[in-house]
């Protein structure tokens, strides 16, 4: 069943080059930058869309519509999304400001990460792609295990060795294949993309691939 993505293509804010969003791509072919999702904005009634959505589940696939993925049998979902708003009050001595907390501690991994590895390793898994890893600093790899568990796809994960053993353990039960990194999340990075080179794996790191912003 489709999704009714309105996903048009991928576009580097940098330097404007456009890209399809019809095969697996990271980073801007030019730049090296970002690159983002464009929707087809023109085909979305926004009132009518708002008050369907409205009686949809709470979810983050609610949205789908303005989410990259086109079939709904490519969805890898725990659940995510509808965290609560917590207010927290006034901000003392400044009239009229007030703070609210985005409470994402009850998301299924803990961290707002689950949300935006929801997407990205839905779509990867659209495209085709069966092998993905990431260098983290713990969360963004435990929510890669958990959704890439999910998803049916294989997740391998660099740690820096101090990363807490919590984490560690997390995404071992979750089926990745760990790596201890030396040093800090910058060497993991670099290691995770020199053994990972030639692999036919994709870097799912922030910012590397175009749809956990999504």
């Amino acid at each position: 069943m489709s999704t009714g993505s309105l996903l048009r293509g991928l576009n580097c804010r940098a330097c404007c080059t456009e890209v399809s969003a019809s095969r697996p791509v990271g980073v801007c072919p030019t730049c090296g930058q970002a690159l983002l999702a464009e929707y087809d904005l023109a085909r979305l009634d926004g009132r009518s869309w708002m008050r369907e959505i409205a009686g949809r589940p709470s979810p983050l696939w609610r949205y789908r519509e303005l989410l990259p993925v086109e079939s709904a049998a490519s969805i890898a979902t725990l659940g995510e999304g509808g965290s609560p708003i917590v207010r927290l009050g006034e901000v003392s001595g400044v009239p009229g400001v007030e703070i609210f907390l985005k409470d994402d501690g009850g998301l299924p991994t803990g961290s707002f990460k689950a949300r935006g590895m929801s997407v990205a390793v839905s779509r990867a898994r659209e495209l085709g792609l069966r092998e993905l890893f990431v260098p983290s600093a713990g969360n963004a790899g435990v929510a890669l295990a958990a959704y890439a568990a999910r998803a049916g796809v294989a997740a391998r994960v660099y740690l820096p060795e101090s990363t807490p053993a919590r984490l560690a353990s997390a995404v071992r039960r979750y089926g990745a294949e760990v790596t201890a990194v030396p040093g800090t999340i910058r060497e993991a990075g670099e290691l995770a993309r020199q053994r990972e080179s030639g692999r036919g794996s994709f870097d799912m790191s922030t910012l590397r691939e175009p749809y956990r912003v999504e």
